[in-house]
């Protein structure tokens, strides 16, 4: 009993690694158990089996081997803490340094694995990014700063350093791929921002100037802010911005209204109904309390958040919900300072924040934790203070894209994967900068904006639905040749007169002919000379003038052939019948009317003198 007892809790020590397994300290010769084993054998057999004799009942089988391994394997597992013998340690080193080989080869497998593992893990992710196939889309010559798609997919809007706006239609563009509308809609000034609404029915545009717009899907203006007073201090006692735009983006849940940021210090939220006033204004100010410039701004997709990216490296995010005085994040020091943010994004939760800057580096932030970010990918050249980084509709990729100084290399856009920041493809695009670049959910396609004026649509057969699909699927309608409509001739010597065809005559002949003929050969009309007729007047003067000219020459030669006293007394009898005017005032006074005599010529009197007898 006081054996069992000593092994039951020697066995509890060796679970709780208070002491060395024995078999460890005393190596063990095992041999199968047979009814002629002697006592020795029966002793060693009986502790390894943990009881203290056998019985009359027959003994039960075990798998001796199997219970070596377990043992050496947990021999292993279990450090020693006493001194051993040479004798006793040279066995356990010998198991030890065969086991060390074993693990380090499992490790160097294990690292195979894993890399093959991310091999095929990157290669899946790469099939994802629909880039199989392109088409491209000519705005001008100069940068594209901005690309939009309407909530369909079905129509884009691109805008340039050109000042214009184009409108593309996929339904209704042909292989030539031509936009169908061009319009300027901020005279010269160039483009900064486009979006569509949610519902695609408007497009918000910011330019250069101080004023954004809101434009139909037709390209038709409907509304415009109001400028504020650029001579008051207090910009928010302004009514709208007084400096440059940078960034105008639409509210994701409420299609009225919308967000700009500016280079006054602030960002504005507009209702649409209202343009003469903005709805709230949110001052932007450095870690030092001073004004600084907000150079891009975004909402969060859950609208948990407000966002703009400062000039002096700073990222500032406000809750709506609350007083919009002090941000409710601050990230100090988020990019270096005195570089343009150019870019926000935000991931469906509203807690991962990637943003892009002209320090020519992306970073990944965590709005929970704003000490150090997730990730930082440098040496991404940026020339560009609207170049643009987004996550894929899925958050599987995050996306931006590099500049280039012109005839100097080639610009790309890059993918990195939002697990463990891999770098999975780059886009390279010849003697062009990547600019702005958008991932559209519904169509699954990728339109990149590029300094050279072109745009690139991006699509995989398989995975990708209409858009560009619609314009590379139809082909290029082919041209007739010329066709010449040359009357045969036929020569019939032998026939009668009246069926024999003329002969052709010269051609300069009939061209002389015609020429006289004023309809065949379209003879302009003459202008008129003289007093006009058929409803035509003589050239320098128009149809009015005529008219009163002949009015004035017929009145002044009737006035000069008839005797103005005649023409006033042949009007007497009726007067003096029927007086009206000046009768009835001399009524009284003068009853009857006295004439002035005719005075004689100056001749005449001259004439009497002379005969004066």
């Amino acid at each position: 009993m006081d054996e069992d007892l000593e092994e039951m809790a020697t066995l509890r020590a060796l679970k709780r690694g208070h002491q060395p397994n024995p078999m460890q300290s005393q190596p063990i010769k095992l041999t199968q158990y047979t009814g002629s084993s002697n006592k020795n054998q029966d002793d060693q057999l009986m502790k390894i089996m943990g009881i203290s004799a056998f019985g009359k009942k027959t003994a039960r089988v075990f798998d001796v081997e199997e219970m070596v391994k377990q043992s050496i394997g947990s021999i292993s597992a279990t450090k020693p803490t006493t001194s051993h013998s040479d004798d006793e340690d040279e066995h356990p080193t010998k198991i030890n340094a065969a086991e060390d080989k074993t693990e380090s080869n499992y490790s160097d497998v294990d690292d195979e694995i894993d890399r093959d593992e991310i091999n095929d893990e990157s290669e899946d992710l790469e099939s994802k990014i629909p880039t199989f196939r392109h088409i491209t889309l000519n705005h001008g010559r100069k940068t594209i700063s901005s690309v939009a798609l309407d909530r369909g997919g079905g129509r884009i809007a691109t805008g340039s350093f050109d000042y214009d706006v184009k409108l593309w239609d996929f339904g209704g563009m042909a292989a030539s791929l031509q936009s169908f509308r061009t319009v300027t809609p901020c005279e010269s000034h160039q483009i900064k921002s486009l979006q569509f609404s949610s519902t695609g029915d408007k497009i918000l545009v910011a330019s250069g100037s101080a004023q954004a717009k809101v434009l139909d899907r037709d390209g038709m203006e409907i509304m415009e802010c109001i400028k504020g007073d650029q001579y008051l201090a207090d910009m928010a006692s302004t009514k709208g911005h007084v400096a440059m735009l940078h960034r105008a983006c639409w509210d994701p849940f409420i299609n009225e209204e919308f967000m700009t940021c500016s280079d006054d210090g602030t960002l504005r939220l507009w209702d649409v109904s209202n343009s003469k006033k903005h709805k709230t204004v949110i001052k932007t100010k450095g870690s030092d309390g001073r004004k600084t410039i907000p150079t891009t701004c975004t909402y969060s997709k859950g609208r948990r958040l407000v966002a703009g990216g400062c000039q002096d490296g700073s990222l500032q995010l406000w809750d709506p919900k609350k007083p919009l005085v002090r941000p409710a994040i601050l990230i100090k020091g988020a990019h270096t300072k005195g570089s343009d943010v150019s870019s926000i994004a935000f991931r469906a939760s509203g807690q991962i924040v990637a943003s892009r800057a002209c320090d020519d580096t992306l970073k990944v932030w965590d709005v929970r934790s704003t000490t150090k970010p997730l990730f930082v990918a440098d040496n991404l050249v940026n020339l560009y203070s609207m170049t643009s980084c987004l996550f894929s509709p899925d958050e599987t990729f995050l996306a931006t894209g590099t500049s280039i100084r012109k005839g100097k290399g080639n610009g790309s856009l890059i993918f990195y994967d939002t697990t463990h920041f891999n770098k999975i493809q780059e886009i390279n695009l010849p003697d062009a900068s990547v600019v702005s670049c958008l991932w559209h959910d519904k169509i699954n396609q990728i339109m990149i904006g590029c300094s050279n004026g072109d745009i690139r649509l991006y699509f995989d057969p398989l995975r990708s639905t209409k858009g560009a699909k619609l314009c590379a699927s139809k082909s290029t309608r082919k041209t007739d040749g010329i066709v010449m409509n040359v009357k045969p001739v036929v020569i019939t010597p032998h026939a009668l007169p009246m069926f024999r065809e003329s002969k052709p005559k010269n051609a300069k002949k009939k061209e002389d002919k015609d020429r006289q003929n004023p309809i065949a050969s379209r003879k302009p009309e003459l202008p008129v000379t003289g007093p006009g007729k058929g409803g035509r007047v003589r050239s320098g003067g128009s149809l009015s003038a005529f008219i009163v000219k002949n009015l004035a020459t017929d009145h002044i030669k009737n006035f000069q052939e008839e005797d103005a006293r005649a023409a006033i007394l042949k009007h007497a009898e009726s007067a003096k019948d029927d007086p009206y005017w000046i009768a009835p005032a001399y009524a009284v006074t003068q009853p009857k009317p006295i004439f002035a005599e005719p005075e004689e010529d100056e001749s005449d009197q001259q004439e009497k003198k002379k005969f004066k007898p």
